[in-house]
């Protein structure tokens, strides 16, 4: 079943979420990274938007990395942000593949751009979080297509340049045509949004997505039996250190052996327990 999404960045303003939501939004993927690496200037301020709205959303990167280093670099980064949100495991990060500067021309820089895909990839996944490639149909058709990638696409197609209400959506004709998976296919970048003074991408989702549950940190001590949003803010916390948890918010076994191993890495009394200075290592 498809829903209706759209993207933005800080080059749409403040949005009004709950207007977003309103209008029967039902996906966002909004861009976390300046060219620098610094988080988008409205970044927080959207996730924040999307989670107390619970409306599901992803992030994109627009990729100016044509070698692994620097896609390795650029992907950390990510993560690292991702993580400072406390995002929840699955949530998807789009590679946003259409600058200029990293259009391949030889066969030996397509090979290298291959490369740093696939280890901008291994970085997002190793760390938990879905991983899946952004472009144009021409990008697509042209370059990232003939790299047998396998991972979700979400292509960009506009059959008119005119301007769109949210929800409405181009005959099916017009849908990208790939061999890959079509996670989503954004059909305009002229939309007209209620919440959202400028003119917003629109998309069609076709593939999974993931919510965004922000959990408060606990003030209490938490250990085996404990139950609730805080246990499920220790279970995120600890899947960004490296462990594969269920958030369900039970503290069972298996959180408690994560908790163990946590603190033994990190120089702490080896108790169990999730107490002052656990948190804190967390964080």
């Amino acid at each position: 079943m498809s829903q209706f999404g759209i993207d933005v960045s800080s080059y749409n303003g403040k949005i009004r979420w709950d207007k977003v939501k309103e209008a029967g939004c039902g996906y966002a993927v909004l861009k976390i990274t300046q060219r620098n690496l610094s988080f988008d200037n409205r970044f927080r301020e959207n996730w924040k938007g999307c989670a107390q709205q619970h409306i599901p959303c992803g992030v994109y990167r627009y990729v100016y990395e044509a070698t692994p280093k620097q896609a390795r670099r650029a992907a950390e980064m990510v993560v690292k942000l991702l993580d400072s949100v406390d995002a929840p495991e699955g949530t998807m990060v789009w590679w946003d593949m259409e600058d200029d500067s990293i259009e391949p021309v030889l066969a030996q820089e397509r090979e290298t751009l291959k490369e740093s895909v696939l280890t901008a990839r291994k970085v997002v996944e190793e760390a938990g979080y879905g991983f899946g490639i952004y472009c144009g149909l021409w990008w697509y058709r042209s370059i990232i297509g003939k790299m047998d990638i396998d991972c979700p696409y979400w292509i960009a197609r506009y059959p008119t340049s005119r301007a769109l209400p949210f929800g409405t959506a181009p005959a099916a004709k017009y849908r990208p045509e790939i061999k890959g998976q079509l996670w989503g296919w954004q059909y305009s970048s002229a939309g007209q949004v209620p919440g959202i003074d400028h003119r917003t991408d629109l998309d069609v989702i076709y593939g999974s997505i993931t919510t965004p549950i922000v959990y408060a940190e606990p003030k209490e001590n938490l250990r085996r039996g404990d139950r609730g949003d805080g246990v499920c803010w220790v279970q995120q916390r600890l899947n960004c250190h490296g462990a594969h948890l269920a958030v369900d918010g039970i503290f069972g076994p298996k959180t408690e052996e994560a908790v163990r191993a946590f603190q033994q890495k990190n120089g702490l009394a080896v108790d169990g327990i999730v107490g002052p200075n656990t948190r804190r290592k967390l964080r």
